[in-house]
């Protein structure tokens, strides 16, 4: 486990949102079962932080590194938005 996270699920008259704070020190490699576990806890589920992850999709300086390649491969394969 290399994802540090803290949840808290509210519930709301519609169900339960689960809102999940997340860090991923920059020495560390993002790993697949971390981001599965948390978001499979629930069916609707936030996640953000600090997750040391760049990719030119989303960083506006088109910086790129591993972690950023592996978290849109772990989004794009798990339909997560």
């Amino acid at each position: 486990i290399n994802l540090e996270a803290v949840m808290v699920r509210v519930k709301t008259n519609t169900g339960h949102i689960s809102f999940t704070m997340s860090y991923l020190p920059p020495n560390k490699k993002i790993l697949s079962n971390d981001f599965y576990n948390v978001m499979n806890l629930s069916n609707n589920a936030i996640l953000f932080g600090d997750i040391n992850s760049k990719h030119h999709l989303w960083d506006y300086y088109n910086n790129e590194n591993t972690n950023g390649k592996k978290l849109l491969q772990i989004c794009n394969s798990n339909n997560y938005i």
